[in-house]
């Protein structure tokens, strides 16, 4: 997507209004969000998108063509099988064994079992029981600790740590980069089911600055649900985020909307249409791939969408970004079917 070139203050006058005040309509969210530079697991990407309940036919959220979550799992589990030999002869062993498998959940349990040859006996000490919740593709654990002579909780903690190190490790990793455009295309991008589409329409309030967004209000269960999936995929509080805050539905709100929606709205027009004037071009060798007309018709219905949405958003028709969809749309027809 292309970017307006300049700005108003389109948040100098803005009115937030508290989330709770049911008198005060509200015309949409102004959201903003941070993403560390940091790998984090495809698997927890995917399952923590999923738990926050948003659409996952999205082109940039992570395929899930790699080893199965619940095999990795299983692999990290059975992984934790060692040998320790003291140098007093005690010979200590993690010993795993599967509880049960149902087609809902896997189920685990780390035992280390001591053998000493001092006291010539075999010391049975429960560790860890963990799980595999296979809908959600999240696994769990917990310290066996209320079992008599299970091991102490920090052993049983470093347990847990190292399974959860062995499934980063054998799982596919995504930058912290990937993650932004994941959060940014969803919020930009505009829905079309049919061919598996979803996005809120947002529109960037800070010109070639960035990462301030409007979305229209119809959107805040998933403007939520984009905010429990950054809080909850990285481990430490406040580190990945989206805020949000309603913007009342008022005159002077209204007009900073709209003359955003012309700005970023204008200049992607612009530049499509200029894109498609040079496959036009007279001295071309070679006719216009067929994809490629292809392309240029889906961006069509996708500039036709936001500009059809934003006209039920403030009521009243988008006039200059229609006339410049016209000329747009009158190249496209030129490239043929």
């Amino acid at each position: 997507m292309a970017t307006a070139t300049s700005t108003p203050h389109a948040l100098k006058n803005m009115v937030a209004v508290p989330s709770d005040d049911k008198t005060v309509k509200k015309l949409g969210r102004v959201c903003w969000f941070s993403v560390p530079d940091r790998p984090v697991s495809a698997r927890r990407v995917r399952a923590k998108w999923r738990t926050a309940g948003l659409e996952e036919k999205l082109r940039t959220l992570p395929k899930n063509d790699g080893p199965k979550a619940s095999d990795v799992f299983k692999r990290a589990v059975r992984g934790q099988v060692a040998r320790h030999r003291a140098n007093d002869g005690t010979v200590t062993e993690t010993d795993v064994r599967d509880v049960d498998e149902t087609p809902d959940e896997i189920l685990y349990q780390v035992t280390r079992v001591v053998r000493d040859k001092t006291e010539q006996r075999i010391l049975y000490q429960a560790g860890v029981r963990v799980w595999f919740n296979k809908a959600s593709d999240e696994w769990g654990g917990k310290p066996m600790t209320d079992v008599d002579g299970s091991v102490s909780r920090r052993e049983a903690m470093l347990i847990l740590d190292a399974i959860d190190e062995t499934i980063e490790q054998l799982s596919e990793t995504v930058t912290g980069s990937k993650v932004r455009t994941l959060v940014r295309d969803y919020l930009q991008d505009t829905t079309n089911e049919k061919d598996g589409v979803y996005g809120l329409s947002g529109i960037n309030l800070r010109g070639k600055a960035g990462g301030v967004y409007f979305v229209p209000e119809k959107y805040l269960e998933q403007v939520e649900g984009l905010a429990e999936f950054l809080g909850e995929l990285y481990a430490e509080p406040g580190v990945g985020f989206l805020y949000s805050l309603p913007m009342a539905d008022a005159r002077t709100e209204r007009e900073i909307v709209r003359q955003q929606l012309k700005l970023e709205s204008v200049a992607d027009i612009e530049e499509a249409t200029a894109r498609v004037r040079n496959l036009l071009r007279g001295d071309r060798d070679r006719a216009v791939r067929d994809d490629v007309k292809d392309h240029w018709r889906a961006e069509l219905s996708k500039l036709k969408r936001r500009a059809a949405e934003y006209e039920q958003v403030l009521g009243d028709e988008q006039t200059d970004v229609l006339a410049h969809i016209a000329v747009l749309d009158k190249q496209i027809a030129l490239l043929g079917l």
